[in-house]
């Protein structure tokens, strides 16, 4: 499966990207689904202890509300804020976290994701493969634990892909620079601002040309915690499965990575690919 942009730049076949030292802090990847009508809170112990041995910590949450993207005439109207009114229990977020941290599942009623983060010991991102194989084997634990317990069976509806980045405002070999250093694309924002944000959303089609996904560009700058200057970009790609099969989910999870290695690519300076040494 291919996502493209309306004015894509990159053509099929074109080479991915890579990077051996990319700035990522935090990847998500995962699925929204419907169909399990059967769940509760005491059910979830019984998906725990699949994966106990490698996510043994929990946490809970606040549960995610349901998020789609939809293609219309108003799509891209401003939203309005709006009172909630939520009929029956809560059911919370769980989130069965790694030992060291850095790798976490989290499950609701109608979600499933697997995060990868940076913890303060600072590892290396460990590559989509890891992160695409660790979220293959929740996806058919889900299937598995769902009808094994009776609740429902998951029928995917969106799939979603994010990725982090924290990138210090400097140059090789160290000095402060400023925003265009890396987003060429800022160039006429004169002098120093003192932080800031910049977001916008565009349309992705698959290959017959119909709107499937979207890409939503946040992109934070300011002082970390020790005066240092930095810019977070979060890239956020979120769509309808093609099917709603495993492989599906999975072929589609794959077409929003690619959309965010290129943007990131298209987005970022050839001086900033140097300092995450650019493969290709």
């Amino acid at each position: 499966m291919r996502l493209s942009f309306p004015d894509q730049a990159s053509a099929p076949g074109d080479p991915l990207p890579e990077y051996a030292a990319p700035p990522v802090v935090e990847t998500s990847v995962g699925i929204q689904f419907d169909g399990l009508d059967g769940y509760n809170s005491l059910s979830v112990a019984a998906f725990r202890s699949q994966i106990a041995s490698d996510f043994p910590a929990i946490e809970e949450l606040p549960p995610l509300e349901p998020a789609y993207e939809t293609f219309g005439p108003g799509d891209s109207r401003l939203a309005q804020p709006q009172i909630q009114v939520i009929a029956g229990a809560i059911q919370p977020r769980f989130c069965f976290v790694a030992l060291d941290r850095s790798e976490l599942v989290q499950i609701q009623r109608d979600r499933l994701f697997y995060n990868w983060r940076k913890t303060e010991k600072g590892e290396a991102y460990p590559r989509y493969t890891h992160v695409r194989r660790r979220l293959e084997t929740q996806l058919a634990l889900l299937a598995d634990w769902a009808k094994r317990e009776r609740i429902g069976e998951p029928v995917p509806t969106q799939c979603e892909a994010i990725y982090v980045n924290r990138i210090p405002l400097a140059d090789a070999e160290g000095n402060k620079c400023g925003l265009s250093f890396i987003f060429p694309w800022l160039k006429g924002l004169m002098g120093m601002t003192e932080d800031g944000s910049f977001q916008f959303r565009r349309r992705l089609h698959d290959e017959t040309g119909d709107p499937v996904a979207r890409l939503n560009f946040n992109l934070r700058y300011g002082s970390d915690e020790s005066g240092g200057r930095e810019a977070l970009l979060q890239l956020h790609v979120r769509g309808r499965p093609s099917d709603s099969t495993l492989d599906g989910c999975l072929r589609m999870i794959d077409a929003e990575r690619e959309v965010i290695v290129r943007t990131f690519t298209e987005i970022t300076s050839d001086a900033a690919h140097q300092l995450w040494e650019r493969k290709q």
